[in-house]
């Protein structure tokens, strides 16, 4: 599969074309792939109770591996600390998560 930027496409044709109606057309009804990219936690931290994709440094039940599992950003109740909690193994500390992303959309059958 080959990702185009659609916005970048249209802006060459627009150049090059006088009458495009037909290719605005065309270029609406591609396929668009959702991209996520790692953000640092340094740079910025999820919202509350976001799910979110989350890199998490190397710890002795990893080895030297980095490991990515999903978690959630979440405000705690009794201590109203927003905290790291991993599907896997429990609480995070901030300074184990090193960067996290939204998760995709869910899959969705074609109708």
């Amino acid at each position: 599969m080959r990702l185009i930027d659609a916005d970048a496409l249209w802006m060459d044709v627009i150049r090059s074309v006088d009458y495009c109606d037909d290719i605005l057309e065309f270029i609406e009804r591609q396929p668009t792939v959702e991209q996520s990219h790692w953000i640092p936690c340094s740079e910025r931290l999820p919202e509350d109770d976001a799910y979110v994709l989350i890199s998490k440094k190397p710890s002795q039940i990893s080895g030297n591996k980095f490991s990515v599992t999903i978690g959630v950003r979440y405000t705690n109740s009794r201590s109203h600390k927003t905290e790291w909690r991993d599907s896997g193994f429990g609480y995070l500390s901030d300074e184990k998560v090193l960067a996290w992303m939204p998760l995709p959309s869910p899959y969705q059958e074609e109708q």
